[in-house]
């Protein structure tokens, strides 16, 4: 962002938030996955051995269901499970790789190989594009991906952000991007949106990272200070 409103160029960002992502995972997607990314029949066999007529109970008042066939999402605290998940939003990546959707991002430096168009941590998706029919294009081919893949896009989690110059000016605009199920909420104008923690607006001056610390550090001084006193 900084370096596109140094050099005062167009940049769409969109951010996607999947409804359960690690949880609504298909096993045969993940089958697929395995296959398609040539991991040995070995592995494949322990994912089996692991996930193929995988049953859960639940306790209540004294009772416990009859045995619920789990057929998506992968175990929660099993150290393979973010790799599993990984490997099947892979088979995106490498599509978004190919030359015909780099060409859509925004080139961030003065090299060709200085761009991105995606930025992928874990279940959190954003697109990066250079102009408006590119975040378009973009947001079209994760929403046939997701449908494909049979994960929901909450679109009331989305978020769309967009920097172009216009009539000499360089502004924050409200872009205007839709997936299936709707119109992706954009930016409002002079407001700022969170990515993996970070706060990011049009000014970039780093005002609401400050003032996050600042309640931050209010509230464990607080917490400290209770501490202390119910001690004296």
């Amino acid at each position: 962002m900084r370096s596109a409103k140094r050099r005062q160029l167009s940049l769409f960002a969109v951010l996607f938030d999947l409804r359960n992502a690690f949880g609504e995972i298909r096993h045969n997607l993940i089958r697929t996955s395995l296959k398609y990314h040539n991991m040995p029949d070995q592995f494949v066999d322990l994912f089996n051995s692991i996930y193929c007529n995988f049953n859960v109970s639940v306790s209540c008042n004294n009772t416990i269901t009859a045995p619920i066939h789990v057929q998506r999402g992968v175990l929660q605290g099993d150290p393979s499970s973010p790799l599993l998940f990984n490997i099947c939003f892979n088979s995106l990546i490498k599509v978004l790789d190919s030359p015909n959707y780099r060409k859509l991002g925004f080139i961030w430096g003065n090299k060709a190989s200085q761009s991105t168009n995606w930025l992928q941590y874990a279940d959190d998706a954003a697109l990066i594009a250079r102009d408006q029919k590119a975040a378009q294009g973009l947001a079209s081919l994760f929403d046939s991906w997701c449908s494909w893949a049979k994960m929901e896009i909450r679109i009331d989690k989305c978020n769309s952000f967009a920097m172009v110059k216009q009539k000499s000016v360089y502004c924050q605009i409200l872009p205007n991007i839709s997936i299936n199920v709707g119109k992706i909420p954009p930016t409002p104008i002079g407001e700022s949106f969170r990515y993996l923690g970070r706060m990011f607006d049009f000014d970039l001056k780093g005002e609401l990272e400050k003032q996050d610390i600042v309640t931050m550090l209010t509230k464990l001084l607080q917490i400290t200070f209770k501490l202390i006193y119910r001690h004296l």
